[in-house]
């Protein structure tokens, strides 16, 4: 029986992860606007895999799609 590695969700893909959910946007969705496809952003955002160009990617989408709003809270656009 093998047995499986515990991984944290990144602390950068943290708040991205709970904007995206209460903008009710899929990883999907931003999958397909970064160009990149869903099961390896799903892997990227939940720590199984590393890859600093989608994280770049990633980031710079959420900055350009949600606004830090005066309560200290992001904002969809």
């Amino acid at each position: 029986m093998t047995r499986r590695r515990e991984v944290e969700i990144p602390v950068w893909a943290q708040q991205i992860r709970h904007d995206m959910v209460d903008a009710g946007i899929s990883i999907t969705a931003l999958a397909n606007e970064i160009g990149f496809s869903r099961a390896f952003i799903s892997g990227v955002l939940n720590g199984t895999r590393i890859s600093p160009e989608a994280q770049r990617r990633i980031e710079r989408w959420h900055e350009k799609n949600f606004r830090q709003s005066d309560s200290n809270t992001k904002e969809a656009i």
